[in-house]
């Protein structure tokens, strides 16, 4: 994704991208096998780098200057001069990660371990008010919205990327502690099964309230069913 002068643009890129991921886990959709596992892998880590790439781009479409939201409100900021992409990544940073930027080389590109954890729900609304963005109540409103997801996909999405015995425990921790699912075969079984209480399997629930989250960000409007807006 590249930065964008309507944020309608951007909400639209992650409604369509996220409803073919939630195409996929719902065809396999309370099922625990080896096809569905591998299916789990890629929604699960393709679902964080999306979202990972969409918050990065909806700080740079913010900062760089002359984006509206969907309802036409113009992206106000205090910083004084003009930036270009580098400078807003090393502002960005500055802000959220003052310890890290003191670190930072001289040249012109940033190397991606530098950048901020774009999905912590904490990076947006602390840049928003650093900079004084004229719709920061609009971005801290969105990421007062009650779910999980943010919390507890980082960790998952570890272990379906590195099946590794440290992640695998971080996982039943979340799953005895967060959902009290005290005996678990697998993690696919914690996300894609419809766990007590729940209407729907966990990764279907994330994959709604990102879209929910993401268009409420950019002010964007979509229909009642899911994912009417592709």
């Amino acid at each position: 994704m590249r930065p964008v002068k309507k944020l309608d643009t951007l909400a639209k890129i992650l409604c369509r991208r996220l409803d073919k991921l939630h195409y996929l886990a719902n065809e396999i959709r309370e099922e625990s096998n080896r096809y569905c596992t591998a299916v789990i892998t890629y929604v699960v880590v393709e679902t964080l780098s999306l979202w990972q790439v969409f918050c990065r781009t909806y700080y740079l479409s913010c900062i760089l200057g002359n984006a509206r939201t969907a309802m036409g409100n113009q992206v106000l900021h205090s910083y004084q001069r003009d930036l270009n992409e580098n400078d807003a990544i090393r502002e960005s940073i500055r802000i959220v990660k003052p310890a890290m930027y003191v670190k930072l080389p001289p040249s012109d590109s940033v190397a991606p371990h530098f950048e901020p954890d774009w999905h912590n729900k904490g990076v947006l609304s602390k840049l928003a008010n650093e900079l004084e963005f004229s719709h920061a109540e609009c971005i801290v409103e969105a990421f007062s919205y009650q779910t999980r997801v943010m919390d507890d996909l980082p960790p998952i999405r570890n272990f379906y990327a590195h099946r590794s015995k440290k992640s695998a425990i971080v996982v039943k921790n979340i799953a005895a502690n967060i959902y009290g699912v005290h005996l678990l075969a697998h993690p696919t079984d914690l996300i894609n099964k419809t766990l007590n209480g729940r209407q729907e399997p966990l990764l279907v629930d994330w994959l709604f309230d990102l879209q929910h989250i993401g268009c409420f960000l950019c002010e964007y409007k979509y229909g009642s069913s899911l994912y009417s807006t592709v």
